[in-house]
């Protein structure tokens, strides 16, 4: 199973070309940038290198395609981010110490920070990398665990993109390459925030590590004062994007515990709290029959960043569709 159809050679972050090139020194000049000490090796001296690569970088992530025309190996003595190899196309191999990990279809390759790396490329490979700061990582799983870390996070090297928590990973990937591709205002601050905020809790729930255990162990429970806290909070701050840190700050509790104790005292997780609170105002907004409004800039303005969900949401919330609710507000009737 690819990433890609038939159409595999498409950039899916063309507009974010960072390097194009036939020379191997310049390819590790740019990409050493990112990756300190890297260096490639063609497999066939007599090889043509057809080098393109693009990059996105946003708080705490980064996105990079990349495709070499020809099969070549890649020594990473040092990576400073956590990363997911995936195989867009074509196949690829990766050695990390002792342990070895193909790279194709459904298998990508989990690179611990800090870890070096050896790459070998077949010549049709179409990587897409997803990297995560150490610091995110580290207070994202800080916060989860409502505890500092007692030792550094090593995943396994082995990603199988089956399993539904990676698929999951993967299909949240898909919609913000898509997001940061469109020129429709759908790169909306909030929206993206709180994307990237997924994707790296995806990440530390869809990859084995040496805190699976913990993470897979029973959330203990916590009284009402945190969860109405963080109710209140919601409430106050919807239009802000929602991270785990700031859950775990406002309740004092390991996130895990809020989560089951949010759901067990109100019957749904803070996340489902907030996207009503969200459809309520976009509701509001469209009802108030502002004509400098439509149904896309209010659910954007609302969180909302696929529309289509949006619009599910919001008509099994109210029993009709947003736009429904825009036009009888504009009515004349209503007037």
């Amino acid at each position: 199973m690819h990433a890609r159809g038939a159409d595999v050679h498409a950039n899916p972050l063309s507009s974010f070309r960072h390097v194009k090139t036939g020379s191997i020194e310049l390819l590790e000049h740019e990409v050493g940038r990112f990756y300190p000490g890297i260096r490639f090796e063609l497999d066939n001296p007599d090889g043509a290198l057809n080098a393109e690569a693009s990059r996105c970088e946003l708080s705490d992530i980064a996105l990079t395609y990349g495709r070499h025309g020809t099969g070549i190996t890649i020594d990473v003595p040092y990576n400073n981010t956590h990363s997911l190899v995936f195989a867009y196309a074509g196949s690829a191999e990766a050695r990390t110490g002792r342990l070895h990990s193909d790279i194709a279809g459904h298998r990508a390759f989990v690179a611990s920070a800090t870890r070096p790396v050896t790459l070998k490329y077949a010549s049709d490979f179409e990587q897409l990398i997803l990297n995560v700061s150490q610091r995110s990582v580290t207070t994202n799983l800080e916060a989860l665990i409502g505890a500092p870390l007692s030792q550094p996070i090593i995943f396994k090297p082995t990603s199988n993109l089956r399993r539904t928590s990676a698929r999951r990973l993967w299909e949240q990937l898909m919609s913000l390459v898509e997001r940061l591709g469109r020129h429709d205002g759908g790169y909306h601050q909030q929206i993206t925030t709180e994307l990237e905020q997924a994707i790296i809790l995806s990440f530390l729930t869809a990859n084995e590590s040496n805190y699976t255990p913990l993470l897979m162990s029973e959330a203990a429970a916590a009284g009402r004062r945190p969860v109405h806290k963080v109710a209140d909070y919601l409430e106050a701050y919807w239009d802000q994007p929602l991270t785990v840190e700031m859950l775990a700050r406002v309740s004092g509790v390991s996130v895990r515990t809020l989560f089951h104790s949010f759901r067990g005292q109100f019957g749904y997780s803070p996340m489902e709290f907030v996207r009503r609170i969200r459809l309520e105002r976009a509701r509001q907004m469209l009802a108030g029959a502002d004509p400098a409004l439509s149904v896309t800039s209010v659910a954007l303005s609302c969180g909302f960043g696929n529309l289509g969900h949006f619009a599910g949401y919001y008509k099994k919330a109210f029993g009709e569709a947003p736009s429904a609710t825009l036009s009888r507000a504009r009515s004349p009737a209503s007037s």
